[in-house]
C-alpha cells in the first residue's frame, strides 16, 4: 500500500470492480421496483428508510443520522419492511397457484375423455 512513486499514474480500478458497483446498483433499483408494489402497505417511516438504503444507497447509521433516531430504529424499520414484502410475495405466489389450479381444473373438465 502506501503513496504512488513519483511519475506513477494511479491505476483504474479493474472492471470487475467497476461492475460489481453496477450490479449493485442494478439490484438496489430492482428492490426499490418491488418495494413500490407494496408502498401502500408500508409506513410512511418505513418507506422512507427504504428510499434511503435502496435509492440512496446509505447505511443504517446515515439514515438514523438522517432522521434523527436510534441505529437500531432504522434496523427494526427494515425488518419490518422486509417482512411486509416477503409476505405480500408470498400471497400473490399462492394466488397465483391457485389460479393455475383453477384454469387446470377447467381445461381438464372441458377436454373429452
Amino acid at each position: 500500500m502506501g503513496r504512488a512513486r513519483r511519475g506513477e499514474r494511479e491505476r483504474a480500478p479493474p472492471i470487475e470492480v467497476l461492475a460489481a458497483g453496477i450490479d449493485r446498483r442494478v439490484r438496489s433499483e430492482e428492490i426499490l421496483d418491488r418495494f413500490q408494489s407494496v408502498r401502500h402497505h408500508l409506513t410512511s417511516r418505513q418507506w422512507q428508510v427504504v428510499v434511503l438504503r435502496h435509492k440512496n444507497g446509505l447505511k443504517n447509521v446515515d439514515i438514523a443520522a438522517a432522521l434523527r433516531v436510534h441505529p437500531s430504529v432504522v434496523s427494526r424499520l427494515l425488518a419490518r419492511a422486509v417482512r411486509t414484502l416477503e409476505d405480500e410475495e408470498a400471497s400473490r405466489r399462492r394466488e397465483k397457484l391457485w389460479l393455475g389450479r383453477e384454469q387446470w381444473k377447467e381445461s381438464s373438465r372441458s377436454e373429452p375423455l
